[in-house]
């Protein structure tokens, strides 16, 4: 391993003459895609903006079919490499919701701007090229421009054939990362793989396709994602620009933005108890640490617990400690597959209790030690005033919601659930669709809804009139990215 040195002028064009070999080194592989790249166009430029689009239709992500069809991405990243700063925007639309934010970084501070709401959060973060590791690796004009940074450190690997195409391959050192293995296309100096391994022995793979010129820059117009054989995302619609004068104000937090209002205190430990209490009928008790709740009733003499989200072992010993219960932990409902709805799946099982689960769930936990007591519920199960049902929404094929029948109260999963009520941002389409599929009897009847990952209960009320309320956005405040969104 060495390091590199700058690879422009006489050192460029004498290896674009060389012949059909393989390059002999690194020098000579990455001074071909120096040249392909216009780095040195690139280092002079006072910003640079990388577009993309993104397409998520790959069924592995294990949501709804709805979900993928209707999913689509848009970034705008602008940097300046000189300065080391950057702006990382995204517009997300799925299934008829719009997510908008942006994040900036100066200083070694990142400041994540959430539009809809206009609030922002400061937090301090890592080294420039750690913060923007992942553009950089899912970039190959950012391979490129890292590839001949002086302080770069690579070791020529050989000569392969990819796609039919001769390849020098150069392992690269990455901040915070394994090597990365670049592999530049012979014959034009384009960056067409790279290869990184994960510490869980797994190797993703960032492959790109469809190579034009932007003025003296190449870019690949597609990109594409891979963990292992698995197909992650694909990204088209690529574009590079150089000195945009609109990209001026892209460093700057925007006007009349507030600071975000802390949700909940994550070293805290919430137990609030819900419901109306009467001769007949315990109170419910929403337990909550940061964003992981877990809702806890007493039935048939014995404790049953919706929400199953990592740390469900705390907030049992909070519960019990509030509340003085000595009954046994029987039953915890996970609300579907997704990890952060089962992260609590160890705690439930040492704690003695069966998992209610759905049948996505349960191959997901199958296989898990220690051995979980798994019940696969596929339609409606009853249990005193419980009533457990599976739904399809268009974020999972199947999920378990709970409905205490005398308190009249609905637990579901954080996917249906906005903090921001009042502002455009409530997921309208997401929210519709739970309300859409539950049985009338809840739709009718409930006074509340509760989050298995959020702090604060919701009126029925208020849940019912934030989704009539609702107007959609697609986009705010008139940035760049959404004008080249909607032209």
């Amino acid at each position: 391993m060495r390091k590199t040195k700058r690879l422009f002028g006489s050192l460029v064009l004498g290896a674009c003459l060389v012949g059909a070999a393989y390059a002999q080194d690194a020098e000579q592989a990455i001074s071909r895609a120096a040249n392909a790249y216009a780095i040195d166009t690139l280092e002079h430029a006072e910003t640079l903006r990388l577009e993309s689009e993104y397409r998520l239709p790959f069924e592995s992500h294990d949501y709804s079919s709805d979900f993928h069809d209707l999913s689509q991405q848009r970034f705008h990243v602008i940097l300046d490499m000189q300065a080391q700063k950057g702006s990382h925007e995204f517009l997300t639309e799925i299934s008829g919701t719009s997510y908008h934010g942006r994040t900036l970084y100066e200083d070694e501070k990142s400041t994540f701007i959430a539009y809809g709401p206009d609030t922002y959060v400061d937090s301090d973060a890592e080294d420039f090229f750690t913060h923007f590791g992942s553009t950089f690796r899912g970039s190959d004009v950012l391979l490129a421009v890292w590839m001949t940074r002086q302080d770069a450190e690579t070791r020529y690997l050989g000569g392969s054939m990819w796609l039919g195409d001769q390849h020098d391959i150069v392992e690269v050192e990455f901040p915070n990362s394994p090597p990365l293995k670049v592999f530049v296309r012979h014959h034009d100096g384009a960056i067409t793989k790279m290869e990184r391994d994960l510490p869980d022995q797994r190797t993703v793979y960032y492959t790109f396709h469809n190579h034009q010129k932007s003025g003296d820059v190449l870019i690949a117009r597609e990109h594409s994602f891979y963990i292992e054989n698995e197909p992650i995302y694909f990204s088209f619609n690529r574009d590079i620009d150089l000195n945009d004068p609109r990209d001026q104000s892209a460093f700057e937090l925007d006007q009349d933005v507030e600071p975000d209002a802390e949700r909940t205190d994550q070293s805290e430990m919430t137990v609030r108890s819900i419901g109306q209490h009467s001769a007949n009928d315990q109170l419910l008790h929403h337990v909550c640490q940061g964003e992981g709740c877990t809702t806890f009733m007493t039935i048939e003499n014995s404790i049953i617990g919706y929400g199953m989200s990592g740390g469900l072992a705390e907030r049992i010993d909070a519960y019990r400690e509030q509340t003085g219960a000595t009954l046994p932990l029987r039953y915890v409902i996970a609300s579907d597959h997704h990890d952060e709805d089962i992260g609590g799946a160890a705690d439930a099982t040492s704690a003695g209790a069966t998992l209610w689960v759905t049948d996505q769930t349960a191959k997901k936990l199958r296989d898990a030690a220690p051995a979980h007591e798994l019940d696969v519920i596929s339609q409606t199960r009853q249990i005193g005033s419980l009533r457990i049902d599976a739904i399809s929404t268009d974020h999972a094929a199947s999920t378990l919601i709970a409905y205490h029948q005398s308190q009249a109260i609905l637990m579901q999963t954080g996917h249906y659930y906005s903090s921001f009520i009042e502002g455009p941002s409530y997921a309208r389409r997401t929210a519709v669709s739970l309300y859409e599929a539950l049985p009338a009897v809840m739709r009718d009847n409930a006074v509340a809804i509760l989050s298995g990952q959020d702090l604060k209960p919701e009126t029925w009320g208020d849940f019912v009139s934030a989704i009539e309320a609702h107007e959609h956005v697609r986009c705010h405040r008139s940035r760049l990215i959404c004008q080249d969104g909607e032209s």
